[in-house]
């Protein structure tokens, strides 16, 4: 099936299509800063901050399923158009695609068990330094790539 070997072949090119390459997939941010963007998402996802909210498990589910159709949907769009008839592969997907549906991927990650106090020394500036850190870099890998020959 080419969706399935679609996704075993490529699922790391997405995810750095999807984190760290920009433009026309040839100005790529560094490796290390890319790792630790997935990382800090993943953590944020996992980290409760509100008390009120609750995503139970049948909106996991309706998540899931939303999710799934839209990757399926998108997979076809691109079979259809963008790929040779016998390709092995589905051909033209790019990780940015993925980038609206995402709020609801790390959605679904959302628990009651695992929370942290926002007034915990450190917490803003950790990520407001990693914001500044992640903002630099990008501006910087732009100006190299487009502006220093």
């Amino acid at each position: 099936m080419a969706a399935v070997r679609t996704l075993k072949e490529n699922t790391k090119t997405y995810l750095d299509q999807f984190i760290g390459q920009l433009g026309w997939l040839d100005t790529s941010l560094p490796e290390a800063l890319r790792i630790v963007y997935v990382i800090t998402l993943m953590v944020i996802a996992l980290v409760d901050t509100q008390g009120n909210v609750a995503v139970r498990c049948k909106q996991k589910g309706i998540i899931s399923g939303v999710l799934l159709a839209s990757m399926v949907l998108i997979g076809t769009a691109l079979y259809l158009t963008a790929t040779p008839v016998g390709s092995r592969t589905i051909g033209g997907i790019q990780g940015r695609y993925f980038i609206p549906i995402s709020p609801l991927f790390f959605l679904l990650f959302h628990n009651k068990k695992v929370r942290i106090d926002l007034e915990t020394p450190g917490f803003y500036g950790a990520m407001i330094s990693f914001i500044l850190f992640s903002l630099t870099s990008t501006v910087f890998v732009i100006m190299r790539r487009y502006y220093v020959s």
